[in-house]
């Protein structure tokens, strides 16, 4: 789930670090290119290419099919799983999921999540109440909200 709230040092760590994802690349450790291979259904070749697209670019692009918004979802599930505590790291990958879950309802009218409608929709509020937020994930949030 999103946080309630951080500390000052806390928001701007996770401030940070979400921008630093967002601009990056999806990350090509082995169990996401696994991850992403088996949720698209293609051969290496074909999901490597992905792999050079900023993830900001993908969440916020509506021309990005549910097999990519869903392989980023279970990608960023897995890397907040990984982590052994909550903090700036698991704060990222927990709004690169939801923005994920945020980014089908938007652009496709579809719902990639096995949460409860009324849960997206707290989560999407508190999401874009983060002071960290970046305005654009803000918007996506306020849209899938409403949508």
């Amino acid at each position: 789930m999103p946080p309630d709230h951080s500390t000052d040092a806390e928001g701007s760590a996770t401030a940070r670090l979400l921008r630093e994802r967002l601009r990056s690349p999806i990350p090509v450790e082995r169990f996401a290119v696994e991850s992403l291979q088996k949720a698209l259904g293609r051969v290496s070749r074909d999901v490597l290419p992905l792999a050079g697209v900023p993830v900001g670019e993908l969440l916020l692009d509506p021309r990005v099919d549910l097999t990519t918004l869903v392989a980023l979802k279970n990608c960023a599930k897995k890397l907040a799983a990984r982590l052994s505590q909550p903090g700036a790291e698991y704060n990222a990958m927990v709004t690169i999921y939801f923005a994920a879950i945020a980014s089908a309802r938007v652009f496709h009218r579809r719902t990639i999540s096995t949460h409860a409608p009324e849960t997206l929709t707290q989560a999407f509020q508190r999401l874009h109440a983060q002071p960290w937020m970046p305005w654009e994930l803000a918007e996506l949030f306020t849209k899938a909200t409403a949508t």
